[in-house]
């Protein structure tokens, strides 16, 4: 099982930060509704700290649920061959 601290690539994380920070910033340009204005900045905060922590909760349950499902049918790397 592998205990990594970081599973998001160094070109994901610019681009997470990037995209929470251009959310966050965009609540000033927003002249919508109020319901608008307050959903941003909590849209803004996972990429941000996903971004910053380099670690996705998401990107670890995918990868836990396809390294079972590769082992289970047989197509994973650890597949040996008959």
């Amino acid at each position: 099982m592998n205990t990594s601290t970081n599973n998001i690539s160094p070109t994901s994380r610019v681009v997470r930060i990037g995209t929470g920070l251009a959310l966050a910033v965009g609540v000033g340009a927003t002249s919508g509704t109020l319901g608008v204005a307050a959903i941003l900045p909590l849209v803004a905060i996972y990429p941000l700290m996903t971004g910053a922590l380099g670690w996705d909760p998401i990107v670890t349950v995918y990868n836990r649920v396809n390294a079972s499902s590769s082992a289970v049918t047989g197509t994973g790397s650890h597949a040996h061959a008959a």
